[in-house]
């Protein structure tokens, strides 16, 4: 019994074939825009015969598709009017990254995707910030304050944050969010704030996330899933999780230590501590 999968992304489309007594079969081709058909026949078709079966011989096919998802993101659809009962109406209202929209007693609606490190892998550093496999990414600064009554304070790497390794772990990312408007209902759906991001063979764990609240001056730290009141002028820091490190980090090249206190991800501190190496950077 074959079952099989394709996700219909912007630039690839992506095919999975499986069965309980065979391993999964992955196929990535070039998505074809013009018609998304040709793309999954092609992939179908070439699937298909690398493993020796027919598609009478599939018993189920999911089908994804992000195509619809890209389009409201990048305002390219068509004018579109959605009629729906009262409390239904806020399911489809999508601007950028952000669920930012208005209209009359509702308010801003904003939804905040921040995305910190990638782990350390066998060959290569985990790189930063980096958005996981979906199509989304950090959000500008600009877009955040052009379309929401805040200000970003600070948007910047998290230093020391990854696991230190042989191959480091990507950085944590900070930013710092005050609100401009008079109240806010602030719902997280955080993660990491208690067990660190791990690292393997050797390589140092990554640093735990934390979300904090600073108003009048006193700073409270909140739940990684949590449902806060906010007043004018509170500053929310979002500080997301750094990735764990690959390898003894005494086995590091040492270029790649003094490359990373110059660029701010390592301090010297961490450098002469857990990599062994005094350096002294010119920032």
């Amino acid at each position: 019994m074959w079952r099989a999968a394709f996700d219909i992304g912007g630039t690839f489309t992506d095919f999975v074939l499986a069965a309980p007594d065979s391993p999964p079969r992955f196929l990535k081709v070039a998505s074809s825009p013009d018609d998304p058909a040709r793309a999954v026949i092609a992939g179908f078709e070439r699937l298909l015969a690398e493993v020796g079966i027919a598609a009478s011989g599939l018993d189920t096919i999911l089908h994804a598709t992000t195509v619809a998802t890209n389009a409201i993101i990048e305002r390219k659809g068509c004018p579109t009017a959605l009629l729906t009962t009262d409390g239904f109406r806020d399911v489809l209202i999508h601007r950028g990254r952000l669920l930012a929209f208005e209209r009359p007693g509702a308010g801003h609606r904003q939804l905040l995707l921040s995305f910190g490190g990638y782990e350390g892998r066998v060959d290569s550093d985990g790189p930063e910030a980096l958005a996981p496999v979906m199509n989304c990414r950090n959000i500008p600064v600009e877009v955040h304050e052009t379309n929401n009554p805040v200000r970003i304070h600070c948007l910047g790497l998290i230093e020391d944050s990854g696991g230190a390794g042989r191959h480091r772990g990507g950085c944590g990312l900070r930013k710092d969010i005050e609100l401009c408007a008079p109240s806010a209902t602030l719902t997280l759906l955080g993660d990491r704030h208690t067990y660190a991001p791990y690292g393997l063979f050797g390589g140092h764990p990554g640093s735990r996330a934390e979300t904090l609240l600073v108003r009048d001056g006193e700073t409270e730290p909140l739940g990684s899933k949590d449902v806060v009141e906010l007043r004018g002028g509170d500053v929310v820091s979002f500080r997301i999780a750094g990735a764990g490190g690959y390898g003894d980090p005494q086995a590091r090249d040492r270029d790649a230590v003094r490359n990373d206190v110059a660029d701010g991800f390592v301090s010297e501190r961490a450098a002469r501590v857990v990599y062994g190496l005094e350096v002294t950077s010119n920032r």
